[in-house]
């Protein structure tokens, strides 16, 4: 299981595995927009999601005078309920984070890549990923700077 981030880059900072670094204005503002535009396509995306199962669950319902009762699907159910609503939290949990300040920039160096990101030296047991892509491919050695929002860190 993964520390807690904030924890983990602490520790990391003071172990001199990763530095905080300064970055402008505009590269601040693409990130944070990169964010909020995440954050918005998975609600649009978990609404989706929602609407197809109604859908599915009203076809069998209405044609096949199926009703599924299983403790899974009630579970599958909720599950999709309340998916939107905590898409809705992240968005405005993010916006209050990048609106008190509470991100910081940092660059350390890629140790390695794997199926599921990168992982960071000091930062081992996360899997990083890009929020923007990088003009060239990044490979073992290199240094990468990292975005902390909120309780999110990613590569850019």
């Amino acid at each position: 299981m993964a520390r807690d981030i904030k924890w983990a880059i602490k520790e990391a900072e003071e172990g001199g595995a990763i530095r905080k670094v300064e970055v402008e204005d505009e590269t601040k503002k693409k990130l944070f927009s990169k964010a909020n535009k995440t954050n918005v396509m998975m609600f649009f995306g978990s609404i989706i999601l929602l609407v197809v199962a109604i859908g599915i669950v009203a076809l069998l319902v209405t044609f096949l005078h199926f009703i599924i009762y299983s403790i899974k699907m009630v579970i599958v159910y909720i599950l999709l309920l309340i998916f939107p609503i905590y898409a809705i939290y992240r968005i405005f949990s993010m916006r209050k984070a990048m609106k008190k300040g509470d991100y910081d920039f940092y660059m350390g160096e890629i140790v390695t890549k794997t199926d599921k990101g990168y992982k960071i030296k000091g930062l081992e047991d996360q899997d990083l990923n890009f929020s923007i892509k990088p003009e060239n491919e990044v490979k073992q050695g290199d240094t990468v700077k990292l975005i902390r929002i909120a309780d999110e860190v990613d590569l850019f």
